[in-house]
């Protein structure tokens, strides 16, 4: 455009000094006449005109929102503008896809979804043949159109896709940063450095906030390369529970950042030992049993260490193998000897290592697993009182996936207030993700079964049915 105005100017001048007399001779064109040179830039302007014209074709086609002549072709004389501007975003896809590869590679956990991975690999090859399938090109322009007919619609597809891909792989990123911050956490206080407990006040706000907000638990399933991170997966599981069981607690509802922060360092000794270990499959032998045990120590004795005024910390944290019938470890306590504390621990730290998956054990259905937590209060190893707070949990806890009578596949939202006199857990919200016909839900449907007697949840579905059934939407749930 800068060039376009400078020869519109020379070419005024020049009228001016033709209208004026002869011209003196010029740098371009020293021997032509007048006449000619107005010539020359004529034609200069007039070539500047149809590549800005060009310009302005190419940026239309390539803009979303801009109006599109999809029977004119592109500069190369074979794509049209659609086709080409389609297959650019379909190349933008692939691009981001191969920079969420390297964001699921570097995971070093995982959760109890298993499809992530599969889902990312299958979105991926769909990418790759939704490219391929325009090899070759039709000549014709009719022919181009239907094509990128089908082309939009599986890229449309590709990008939401990509777009659940992302944030999947933004929200694991988050816990992941946050299991690096408690491991090295868990280092600090175990190689006797400087730690301080109110380093942990972000990650104990953050639990705090998940359980205001009524999200689902993200069971995680601890990684089996080091030591710390294994450790620290385990505590944020046992941390949310225990929040959720303080809370209901005449002694710790009063003091749920104190609780937090207890199920958050309770495990910590367990970072001192070989992953070997406490990542073993087969059977503990009594040498090994007793190795494992000494866990409890080596963090109640950094702990006093550290905090050496916190008593109530390091009480908790030493008794959490504590069992109300006196079979527990270290010293044997029995029944109300065992700290407060140290009981929700342990009703915490056995249920949620029954929902998440061990080297030896496939992890459980909340269901099953509150379930066999009260079994183990029944039998007088765990405080009977606290493991009934685990009922604010519900056998169907928020993000569970559910059948209802009528055949539909839904997903557990939330939960009505355990204060309201009519309150079951067995019907909370549900958002319906399948229809009884097994086609997908069209819109927000969301079943209130409070309010829907006729409606009940006939079972919970296990881990994989659910990922089997529910796809992508399993995935937005994980």
């Amino acid at each position: 455009m800068a060039e376009e105005s400078n020869l519109l100017e020379r070419l005024r001048a020049l009228r001016d000094r033709l209208s004026q007399g002869p011209a003196p001779s010029m740098t371009r064109a020293a021997h032509a006449t007048p006449r000619q040179q107005l010539l020359i830039l004529e034609n200069q302007v007039a070539q500047l005109r149809l590549e800005h014209s060009r310009l302005q074709q190419n940026h239309a086609a390539l803009a979303d929102d801009a109006p599109i002549d999809y029977a004119a072709p592109s500069p190369n004389g074979r794509l049209s503008w659609r086709l080409r501007r389609l297959l650019l975003n379909g190349r933008g896809q692939i691009d981001q896809l191969k920079q969420l590869a390297r964001l699921f590679e570097q995971a070093p956990f995982q959760t109890r979804a298993p499809g992530p991975a599969e889902y990312f690999q299958q979105t991926h090859a769909l990418a790759e043949y939704c490219l391929r399938t325009v090899e070759p090109v039709p000549s014709s322009l009719d022919d181009q159109n239907r094509l990128a007919d089908g082309l939009q619609t599986a890229l449309a597809d590709l990008e939401k896709r990509l777009h659940q891909l992302q944030r999947y792989a933004r929200r694991h990123a988050e816990v992941q940063e946050r299991l690096e911050t408690l491991g090295h956490a868990f280092q600090l206080l175990l190689n006797g450095r400087v730690f301080q407990l109110r380093s942990l006040k972000p990650l104990v706000d953050v639990l705090l906030s998940e359980n205001e907000d009524h999200l689902p638990i993200p069971w995680l399933t601890p990684a089996t390369r080091r030591a710390e991170l294994w450790s620290a997966a385990a505590a944020m599981n046992a941390a949310s529970v225990a929040i959720r069981i303080a809370r209901q607690d005449v002694e710790w509802k009063h003091r749920l950042e104190e609780a937090a922060l207890a199920a958050l360092l309770h495990d910590a000794g367990m970072s001192a030992l070989p992953i070997e270990l406490i990542a073993q499959s087969e059977k503990y032998s009594d040498e090994q049993r007793r190795s494992l045990e000494t866990h409890v120590g080596l963090a109640a004795d950094a702990l006093k260490t550290c905090a050496p005024a916190e008593g109530w910390l390091h009480d908790a944290v030493r008794a959490h193998h504590e069992r109300v019938d006196g079979s527990g470890y270290p010293m044997g306590l029995i029944g109300n000897r065992i700290p407060r504390l140290a009981r929700i621990l342990a009703v915490s730290d056995t249920y949620a290592s029954l929902c998440t998956t061990r080297p030896h054990r496939p992890a459980q259905s909340p269901r099953t697993a509150l379930n066999e937590t009260l079994l183990e209060a029944e039998r007088g190893r765990l405080d009977m009182e606290i493991a009934a707070h685990l009922h604010v949990l519900t056998p169907y806890p928020i993000g569970s996936i559910v059948e209802l009578s009528d055949g539909s596949i839904g997903s557990v939202m939330r939960h009505a207030d355990l204060a309201a006199p009519m309150h079951s857990p067995h019907r909370p919200l549900v958002q319906i993700k399948l229809m009884p016909d097994m086609q997908p839900a069209l819109s927000t449907n969301l079943v209130d079964l409070e309010r829907e007697p006729h409606r009940q949840i006939v079972r919970g579905l296990s881990v994989e049915e659910g990922q089997a059934l529910l796809g992508h939407w399993f995935l937005e749930g994980s």
